[in-house]
């Protein structure tokens, strides 16, 4: 289940440009910035209260070198919890090693936890002060946990020592935005546009100066329009933590500004700070009820925090104002119907973005499991499969899904077969490993038992499989 929903959250929140939102001055003016880019769950966390802990077992010890490129496989997969334990266990076992520390940093700053990146990053500056790439680190660390200051005195100093560090002279445009120099930092962005041979500085400034172009055509403009402006060529570039602040200061004496507010909810989403978002977009909503952006925005922060009902009305508001695209908001709207288990709700909006949607893997997943366990349709769940192994034949899910079959009609060895299958392909399948766990039980095989079952406790997302998947190990443990 959890892997539907994750992707849902890089599907929407992601980096693809579907942001279809246009962004108007503070007054009434025509200035717009152009568009740019379960039942289950609402008891996750009484199930969570209840997960018991494993029983201590001897942990196998691998060596630096394999905790470090275990952590760097879990880096590139966007796993950053895993990375983060990953390089903290490569550390204790090379106590003097700059790069697992780095790697913790940067691990910790994109998993919006920059206090615990600043205490990696500052340990590796203190001795080593003049590595610029740790500088840089740091004082983005900074940013993100709001010392401006802090991060200004670092980057003065680099640009003053170096004034050809193209990166330090980008985030000290981004510091001088803040500060609303904006003639000095435009300044930064044009002399890097002449100068830079780096297309990521290059697609970095683009932006902004996007932005300037288009708030130069207006005579006498509103700076506070030029700093909205900014602040979403930040979010663009994902600079989240410094456009909020950004927002936050417009939003002091522009509270009406609802373009602001819906913008500054968005990035609260992307922070993960989604108690903050739903107020804010609530704001936004009492501001302007007619915006399926805001609805639609809204809908996520109630779908993130388990509270489908509101999410539901959120996004059936959005759908009724004609939200675009609209199989973004069908795709997120079946996915928390099926999680109220409105299953009879949930089924046409899959069917419709099965032809509409090219990666449908997942959604074949849904309508299979809504078929098989859910709203019995077994002549669609036969079709349904046919096409699946026809489309995704070497996919660790399509062995899932026929393993989970398998072991739904007592067909234990084809289900085993197909389970070590699907892991083979992808280690990372919890249901997989829980289903193996008990099969293994099952058949007095208490080794591999246990060894799937820990698998499936430590990497799944899902309260539920980690409390079964605990409670099976600690029953053979405790034998």
């Amino acid at each position: 289940m959890k892997t539907i929903i994750i992707s849902i959250w890089l599907v929407i929140l992601g980096g693809i440009s579907f942001i279809i939102y246009q962004i108007s001055a503070p007054s009434s003016t025509e200035k717009i910035i152009p568009a740019t880019e379960n039942t289950e769950r609402a008891n996750e966390e009484t199930i969570q209260n209840n997960t018991p802990e494993l029983t201590p077992e001897t942990e196998p010890n691998l060596s630096y070198n394999e905790y470090f490129q275990q952590g760097n496989t879990y880096f590139q997969q966007g796993d950053y919890n895993n990375a983060i334990k990953a390089y903290s266990l490569a550390s204790q076992q090379n106590p003097s090693a700059i790069d697992p520390i780095i790697k913790l940093g940067d691990s910790h700053l994109l998993n919006n936890q920059p206090v615990d990146a600043l205490t990696h990053y500052q340990r590796i500056y203190n001795s080593s002060p003049q590595l610029d790439q740790i500088a840089i680190k740091l004082s983005r660390a900074h940013i993100n946990s709001g010392n401006i200051q802090q991060a200004k005195d670092i980057i003065w100093q680099i640009t003053e020592e170096e004034p050809a560090n193209e990166k330090a002279q980008y985030y000290k445009a981004l510091i001088l935005i803040f500060a609303n120099e904006y003639a000095n930092a435009e300044s930064i962005f044009r002399n890097l546009q002449s100068t830079s041979q780096d297309p990521k500085i290059k697609a970095q400034i683009k932006p902004y100066l996007d932005n300037y172009d288009l708030f130069s055509y207006f005579n006498e403009g509103d700076p506070t329009y030029l700093k909205a402006l900014l602040a979403k060529s930040m979010i663009d570039n994902g600079e989240y933590n410094l456009a909020i602040l950004n927002m936050k200061d417009i939003l002091k004496t522009e509270t009406g500004y609802q373009d602001v507010w819906v913008m500054l909810g968005y990035a609260y989403l992307k922070t993960e700070q989604i108690q903050e978002a739903i107020d804010t977009l609530a704001q936004a909503r009492t501001l302007n009820n007619q915006n399926p952006t805001t609805h639609f925005y809204l809908g996520i922060g109630y779908y993130l925090k388990n509270e489908f009902g509101n999410a539901s009305k959120s996004f059936e508001t959005a759908k009724n104002q004609k939200y675009q695209p609209a199989n973004h908001l069908d795709f997120i709207m079946a996915e928390t119907y099926f999680l109220q288990e409105k299953y009879p709700d949930a089924a046409p909006l899959y069917e419709k973005l099965l032809n509409e949607i090219t990666n449908n893997l997942e959604i074949y997943e849904r309508l299979i499991t809504i078929y098989t366990e859910h709203t019995p349709n077994p002549q669609r769940a036969t079709e349904l499969t046919k096409q699946l192994i026809e489309k995704y034949p070497n996919e660790a899910t399509t062995f899932t899904i026929l393993g989970n079959i398998n072991y739904m009609n007592d067909e234990i060895e084809d289900a085993k077969d197909n389970y070590l299958q699907a892991i083979e392909i992808n280690p990372n399948l919890d249901i997989a490993h829980l289903n193996l766990g008990k099969i293994y039980q099952t058949q007095n095989l208490e080794t591999l038992a246990k060894t799937h079952l820990k698998t499936a406790y430590s990497i799944t997302q899902s309260s539920k499989i980690r409390s079964e998947a605990g409670r099976l190990y600690n029953q053979l443990n405790d034998q």
